[in-house]
């Protein structure tokens, strides 16, 4: 499959996560409305296989996980040159799965350019990239997210849909 995007390039949007809910260390996550958004464009500059990232409203701390994620799916393949817009109402460092939400924007990427992935493939190679599923899950799934590792490395994930009735209160305190 050749890599494309439409001309207008394309909006990725996935969400943050709340994980290790209750007893569910490392297997429950839920996802919540606050996003990481996605804005990708064919690059003008000349070359392939180069993502040129430009940060909106947030200092990347560390590796760039939308990166790693999408070159993780991609190895070994050729894409056209990408300018990535990256914005986010997710708190850094606040319990709100932003990494796990910058692995699942990557793998989305990923998708734009060479279609649906299998679920079990995101899941796994998630797991691969957090140590532990469920935040990714959620991202990925949305709603509330059941899952665990195989001996095998593969992951099973069950989603369910989140009463309307809950809401969930986040306090992220600066300090």
């Amino acid at each position: 499959m050749q890599p494309d995007l439409p001309a207008r390039g394309a909006r990725i949007s996935v969400p943050a996560s709340i994980a290790n809910l209750g007893p569910g260390l490392d297997t429950l996550a839920l996802a919540v409305r606050l996003f990481l958004h996605l804005r990708v464009r064919k690059s003008q500059q000349p070359g392939s296989n180069l993502l040129h990232f430009h940060f909106r409203n947030i200092e990347l701390q560390g590796e760039n996980l939308i990166e790693r994620a999408f070159r993780h799916l991609a190895a070994r393949r050729r894409f056209p040159s990408l300018d990535v817009e990256v914005e986010t109402e997710i708190p850094l460092c606040s319990g709100l799965g932003s990494s796990a939400a910058a692995v699942a924007a990557g793998f989305r990427l990923f998708e734009k350019l060479f279609g649906p992935q299998p679920i079990e493939k995101l899941l796994a190679a998630g797991c691969a990239i957090e140590g532990h599923p469920e935040n990714v899950a959620a991202s990925l799934l949305g709603g509330l997210v059941v899952c665990c590792q195989r001996d095998d490395g593969s992951v099973i994930a069950l989603p369910a849909p989140w009463p309307r009735s809950l809401r969930i209160i986040v306090a992220t305190p600066e300090v």
